[in-house]
């Protein structure tokens, strides 16, 4: 057989083609197997919850604790922090605030 560059041309992009659709079936295959293994895990993990309570009563102080934290820094003043910018930006910051309300930088 003699070559013929757009046979060779044609044959390269079939194979490339071929290799896409093969890579998209692999992966629809994997994603049909695996529906199914969340609700499996769940359960599994319920179960596994569910036998070792004693384990996690433990844990029930720890969790109390860090919530009465959160709601602290919740109900927490906000701090004050100073803002220090640069002169180049105070500048430019001093000469919007001028045609509008003065602003306090310092």
């Amino acid at each position: 057989m003699r070559y013929d560059r757009e046979l060779a041309a044609t044959t390269l992009s079939t194979m490339q083609r071929v290799s896409e659709i093969k890579t998209k079936r692999e992966r629809a295959f994997y994603k049909n197997r695996m529906a199914g293994n969340k609700a499996k895990q769940r359960f599994e993990d319920a179960r596994l919850v569910s036998e070792n309570q004693h384990l996690l009563k433990q844990n029930e102080a720890i969790a109390s604790k860090t919530e009465k934290m959160e709601q602290s820094m919740r109900t927490a003043e906000p701090i004050a922090v100073p803002v220090v910018l640069p002169n180049k930006l105070r500048r430019r910051l001093k000469t919007t605030a001028t045609s509008s309300q003065p602003m306090a930088l310092d």
